[in-house]
């Protein structure tokens, strides 16, 4: 889990979300398959403009969803506690399916998933390779990484996997010198910055005295 950014509003929430918003609370009483009509946050541009929040990748997990899953439009405060966040911009983010259905409609005022627009998940949630870890005492941390089940087999496989190819490109970094370490440590922030897991792969890199900025190598 990493911090995030709200991008500006896609202009359909902006002209249609109150009206959505309206329509959708007033049929709080409807049966599941009667509300459907007025659920919204599937529109095209909120998809794609959370698409692009996110560089593609679950809020939860960070890990790339659209080319192998349908991306799922999150409500980090669940639509079935407040319909009247359903259309909301700011309650609304892009998930995985696992992370989206693990989190459901859960929501504790004290224990809530961390937010990672709004809390400070970097400072909370950390990485011992492949390992999710909160720090020691935040529970709420701890409930974000159990609830969400952020250290499950098939993740943690996944980000094994991806730090062993970094692992691959740093030892390509460390045996070259001039022009052509300066060059291959570029593209490793680069890859680091869009690839899957950034969180774990910067604090691999991180571990392995890798310089993580241009001013990093430069002090080096």
């Amino acid at each position: 889990m990493k911090a995030l950014s709200k991008q500006p509003e896609p202009q359909a929430l902006v002209t249609h979300g109150p009206t959505w918003t309206a329509d959708y609370v007033a049929a709080s009483g409807l049966s599941a398959r009667e509300k459907k009509k007025f659920e919204h946050w599937g529109h095209p541009e909120i998809r794609e403009a959370l698409t692009q929040e996110t560089n593609g990748r679950c809020a939860y997990c960070e890990a790339h969803i659209g080319h192998v899953a349908y991306p799922h439009v999150e409500h980090i405060l669940p639509k079935a506690l407040r319909a009247d966040l359903a259309h909301d911009w700011h309650n609304l983010t892009s998930a995985c399916e696992v992370c989206n259905k693990a989190k459901s409609d859960y929501w504790d005022p004290t224990h809530a998933v961390l937010n990672p627009y709004t809390d400070n998940v970097e400072s909370r949630v950390i990485f011992w390779g492949d390992l999710v870890d909160w720090v020691a005492g935040d529970e709420q941390a701890e409930v974000t990484i159990k609830k969400l089940k952020l250290n499950r087999f098939d993740l943690a496989d996944r980000r094994r996997a991806r730090l062993l190819e970094v692992r691959e490109m740093l030892e390509r970094w460390a045996t070259s010198q001039g022009a052509k370490r300066t060059v291959l440590a570029e593209s490793i922030r680069l890859d680091a910055a869009d690839g899957d897991f950034t969180r774990a792969v910067t604090a691999f890199l991180s571990s392995q005295g890798f310089p993580l900025s241009d001013a990093d190598e430069d002090a080096a």
